[in-house]
């Protein structure tokens, strides 16, 4: 059912899409400065999936969504 959906999902892409290649993945609280290392956080990338999200974070049942996962913390 998911792989059909997608078919419908990005069939109305006129040209392939291309992501840039992350590394990290950076995850702030607020907008610190670049030198407050205590309020950033950062994780080895480990990639991004398409699929449904988890009821208790709030997701709507059946949507789909970018998942992006973290690795080690650096």
């Amino acid at each position: 059912m998911v792989a059909g959906i997608l078919k419908i999902c990005f069939a109305e892409f006129a040209a392939p899409t291309e992501f840039n290649p992350f590394l990290t993945n950076i995850i702030t609280l607020g907008y610190p400065k670049s030198t407050d290392t205590s309020r950033i956080i950062q994780f080895e990338h480990a990639g991004i999936e398409i699929r449904t999200g988890k009821l208790e974070w709030g997701a709507v049942e059946g949507k789909l969504y970018f998942v992006i996962k973290n690795g080690k913390k650096i």
